[in-house]
């Protein structure tokens, strides 16, 4: 993360004048010092999870969009900025809604490229279930890559508009995945939904609208017939997006796919606007859990004010995982216990991060080669963690190194983000020939689990 203080008078940091501190630098100082002692190196050495769900990122399909969305403009295109397709294209709006309805439902995903598709990143065998957001072009090398992934048993929903066109925008006969989606599409439109009927495919009601499930070789397809583009905008006051949040639930509950982990408020009821995200790290897995507030008002463009009010407020909320584990407050560096339900209080703007861990992690052990030194003398320091039962050496651990002087000033020239695989490791200090002479303080944090550990060492 780059945090540049550009001085502008609203943005700066430091009072040019006095050399204090702003205010707004106040209010980012723990943020900025959070990321600087640990967390930034506990998630860069896990790596982030999906649930086996992807959205086609498909480039020709947004050209065709923008094209359909603008062809009142004429020779008025050229006048066009970038800026312009940030707050005004509709399909980003569209993309944005997909990915909310996703995220709101506790799940997480990853796109893959319409040239990633091509290439048969979906036989690997690492999703599940595709989403199609109004791919109106694609390749008929795309086409069949999703008919043998479906066909294999892979899951995909399409909204509308499903490959009427090519790669190069030019219109086709009939859907190129109508014999997937069991369907036949028909020449006209009604705003954004192109026309269908059944051709093979059974009726189906999600949420009580009709849809259309196909049975495609061992996989099914789901073709929905609407539009979902509002959803973006509807979350926002929670009550008026229940058709479109229960329609998502419906397709996630009838193709099998469930979140590893659920949050409600504390009395079991729906909680809006939250997100997940998991990471894996060997045995252990940090949960990330924050308030999804929206930043833009069209889709992801836009410059006008947001309506968060919704989710700017503390909840007590109740935490259930698929299995028991240790749990530990990473931010809160405690221990919360062994189990699958949890009740938290969750900030507006803040997010609680947890391990989630097969172990339970006892004692954070260090012993100095030496309690006393001379200034210029290299001290190292040997860390031990213990682990019940025994710890999985993929598992990356975080100790954080801080100093204090014998005036107990922080000296940051010191302080380290240690990284590790297993349950022990050795730090070396070199302090400096001009360090005064008295008792200095090292203290170490293991980052997973909020133990301390504090050596005291002394300069003669």
């Amino acid at each position: 993360m780059i945090f540049w203080d550009n001085d502008e008078p609203a943005n700066k940091f430091i009072d040019k004048e006095t050399g204090e501190l702003t205010g707004r630098a106040r209010l980012f100082q723990p943020d900025l010092k959070e990321l600087t002692t640990g967390t930034g190196k506990l998630i860069l050495g896990s790596e982030r999870l999906h649930d086996r769900i992807a959205i086609l990122y498909s480039h020709p399909s947004i050209r065709v969009h923008w094209m359909i969305q603008h062809l009142d403009l004429g020779r008025e295109w050229t006048l066009r900025e970038s800026w312009h397709e940030f707050r005004d294209l509709e399909f980003n709006q569209l993309r944005t809604s997909l990915t909310q309805l996703i995220e709101d439902h506790f799940l997480q995903y990853d796109f893959i490229s319409y040239k990633q598709l091509e290439k048969g990143v979906l036989d690997r065998g690492e999703y599940d279930l595709l989403f199609l957001p109004q791919s109106i072009a694609i390749s008929d090398t795309e086409a069949r890559a999703v008919e043998r992934f479906v066909a294999a048993g892979g899951k995909v929903v399409a909204d509308s508009r499903c490959a009427l066109m090519d790669q190069s925008g030019k219109a086709r006969g009939s859907g190129a995945l109508d014999r997937v989606f069991g369907i036949r599409s028909l020449e006209g439109a009604e705003e954004q939904i192109n026309r269908v009927e059944q051709a093979g495919a059974r009726m189906v009601r999600l949420a009580g609208v009709p849809g259309y499930l196909n049975q495609f070789g061992k996989g099914k397809a789901v073709y929905l017939s609407r539009s979902i583009n509002s959803y973006f905008q509807q979350r926002l006051k929670p009550g008026t997006d229940t058709e479109l949040y229960r329609l998502f639930g419906d397709i996630f509950k009838g193709l099998g796919i469930k979140p590893s982990v659920r949050v409600t408020r504390a009395d079991g009821s729906r909680l809006p606007g939250t997100e997940l995200v998991r990471y894996s790290n060997g045995e252990q897995e940090i949960l990330a859990m924050f308030k999804n507030a929206q930043i833009r008002n069209l889709g992801i463009g836009g410059t006008g004010a947001v309506d968060n009010s919704a989710f700017e407020k503390q909840e007590r909320v109740r935490l259930s995982l698929s299995k028991a584990a240790h749990v530990y407050d990473i931010r809160g560096k405690q221990y919360l216990g062994n189990g699958s339900r949890f009740t938290l209080t969750l900030d507006p703007w803040r997010p609680v991060l947890l391990t989630l861990s097969p172990q339970k992690i006892n004692s954070l052990q260090v012993s100095p080669s030496s309690v006393d030194f001379s200034p210029g003398e290299t001290l190292s320091f040997d860390i031990s963690l213990g682990f019940e039962p025994a710890l999985d050496k993929d598992t990356e651990n975080v100790v954080n190194v801080q100093v204090l002087s014998p005036d107990k000033l922080v000296l940051y020239h010191y302080a380290q983000n240690v990284c590790f695989s297993g349950a022990s490791t050795r730090v070396s200090l070199p302090f400096s020939v001009s360090d005064s002479k008295g008792e200095y303080s090292v203290i170490f944090t293991h980052l997973a689990t909020g133990l301390i550990k504090k050596v005291s060492c002394i300069a003669k």
